[in-house]
């Protein structure tokens, strides 16, 4: 009796084994494979990383062959109109009188600092301020909230 208590799990050890699926086993046509290939050489849903309308792509990646030469056809004729060239001169002496304004108020706040404007690019002056991140409240854990976490205990009023 003790040799057929010892017998029946190993037994049943053993034909596990042989049943389980071994890694090694497994062959290289049952891999799973990319999805297929669309014209143009990109992968259906894969952007690389690029931003843009709609799912973060840029607007050449989301168009055909075709409708970016059209695209490009249509604004060549545009950037030639009368009216654009008189914007785009406009918005070019703004960004020249933004620039001179800001230098002549920087220097009205500062003397001191004309040497380290003459270094700076005048586009740099043309770059919004950065915005402060919002305070964090007080007792507020310092990574914010965990999703599916409770909220925070208000603060005692005393």
């Amino acid at each position: 009796m003790k040799k057929l208590t010892t017998l029946i799990p190993l037994s049943c050890a053993a034909l596990a084994l042989a049943l389980a699926p071994m890694p090694s086993a497994i062959a290289d046509n049952d891999a799973p494979k990319p999805p297929p290939k669309r014209e143009g050489g990109e992968r259906p849903g894969f952007r690389g990383g690029q931003r843009g309308p709609g799912n973060g792509a840029p607007a050449g990646a989301i168009l055909t062959r075709e409708e970016r030469q059209k695209l490009n056809a249509a604004l060549a004729k545009a950037r030639a109109d009368e009216n654009v060239v008189a914007a785009r001169k406009a918005y070019q002496d703004a960004q020249k009188k933004l620039v001179a304004s800001t230098k002549a108020a920087a220097l009205k706040a500062d003397p001191s600092v004309k040497e380290i404007l003459d270094k700076v690019n005048d586009q740099a002056l043309l770059r919004p301020a950065p915005q402060p991140r919002p305070a964090r409240p007080e007792g507020a854990p310092a990574g914010g909230r965990r999703r599916g976490a409770p909220p925070p205990p208000p603060p005692a009023n005393d």
